[in-house]
């Protein structure tokens, strides 16, 4: 099997943060899809920089719902008894571990 070269953060020390906040990432911090082109992907990072990062975040936080609400969606196609919170919990116990959720919520049992 061809193993793939893909550069990460720890490999381009031009991409290094400079905060010591700021985490260092074993892995790309973009993504560039295959089937746009360079001018595309100028245009709409010059987009998505005329947004600002009000914005920009508040964007985030929409996809994010939405990602939440299809994984909550999914989880309650598969067990048609859960309600809506049950499957929320369900999900909460997915994205934590089953360790950091038990103590988080030591009352869902």
């Amino acid at each position: 099997m061809k193993r793939l070269l893909v550069p990460t953060i720890l490999e381009t020390p031009h991409h290094a943060p400079r905060s010591p906040w700021f985490p260092r990432l074993p892995y790309p911090l973009h993504v560039v899809s295959r089937d746009t082109t360079p001018g595309a992907r100028k245009a709409q990072l010059a987009a998505y920089r005329r947004l600002g990062s009000a914005r920009r975040a508040e964007m985030a936080y929409e996809l994010s719902q939405q990602a939440q609400a299809v994984t909550i969606a999914g989880i309650r196609s598969r067990d048609r008894r859960l309600s809506a919170e049950a499957a929320r919990t369900v999900l909460i116990r997915r994205l934590l571990g089953a360790e950091l959720f038990d103590a988080a919520y030591p009352d869902s049992a």
